[in-house]
């Protein structure tokens, strides 16, 4: 009888445990910030015809250097800090020309463009 409330006791105790550790490694393997280096780019509001964008961070990298090109000539640029983990939306002007519109972000050695065709 004493033997069996042991084997009990050590089967809920290893359950208990290895439950523990996989929530454990599920957490750190669905955290964005941990151990990764990327971010993204993308228009706030995509359908209309608003310049705004974001810029997500989930790299070591905190300085970002953004353009806005008319026509393939910069018409505006900038530069943004944003921390690992955070974001930060660009607030641009309404494009002056009918035409293509291009964001470049650049940030150490990475580069991203979006458009919009006006």
């Amino acid at each position: 009888m004493q033997q069996q409330k042991n084997i009990i006791i050590f089967i809920i105790v290893l359950l208990m445990a290895s439950s523990f550790w996989l929530f454990y490694q599920s957490n750190q393997q669905t955290n964005p910030d941990l151990g990764q280096d990327w971010w993204t780019l993308a228009f706030t509001e995509p359908k209309s015809s608003n310049l705004n964008f974001t810029i997500t961070n989930h790299s070591d990298q905190t300085s970002f250097h953004w353009q806005e090109m008319e026509n393939g000539e910069t018409v505006k640029q900038g530069d943004v800090e944003i921390k690992k983990g955070a974001n930060a939306e660009v607030v641009a002007p309404e494009a002056s020309v009918s035409g293509r519109v291009d964001i470049q972000v650049n940030s150490g050695n990475g580069k991203e463009d979006i458009y919009k065709n006006f």
